[in-house]
């Protein structure tokens, strides 16, 4: 894609639910999932895989692409955390936090403390 990306190049990359947790996962993982707990690569995919689709024979607990992430509470749907991580990271000057969310339609919060790195979102105790 272009070095730029406007909000439309956002929603057709991102149009399901199911483009943007394949997005999250290839930009996570690659092509081996890891478990986000132990590390481990033994990780079976399973069949009613809603909300926890992988589960880590080592460690023995479900994981998702929002496990130990700033989105693991967040009811925003991915659609729109795909979107706005696809356009912090293509748009040059990046964007406002005050931008964001009137662009990708969920509430300040999540997004917004993320957009501008304030507080301690996301980070891992």
């Amino acid at each position: 894609m272009a070095n730029t990306c406007s909000l439309i190049d956002a929603v057709q990359q991102f149009s399901t639910e199911g483009d943007a947790e394949a997005w999250f996962i290839e930009k996570r993982w690659g092509l081996h999932i890891r478990c986000a707990f132990c590390d481990g690569l033994a990780i079976k995919i399973r069949k009613n895989h809603k909300p926890m689709p992988f589960w880590c024979r080592d460690c023995r607990r479900y994981i998702s692409v929002r496990t130990n992430t700033l989105m693991e509470r967040s009811k925003i749907p991915l659609q729109k955390w795909a979107s706005a991580f696809y356009l912090f990271a293509t748009r040059p000057q990046g964007i406002s936090s005050v931008l964001l969310p009137k662009t990708s339609g969920p509430r300040k919060g999540a997004l917004g403390t993320w957009a501008t790195g304030s507080g301690n979102a996301g980070t891992k105790t």
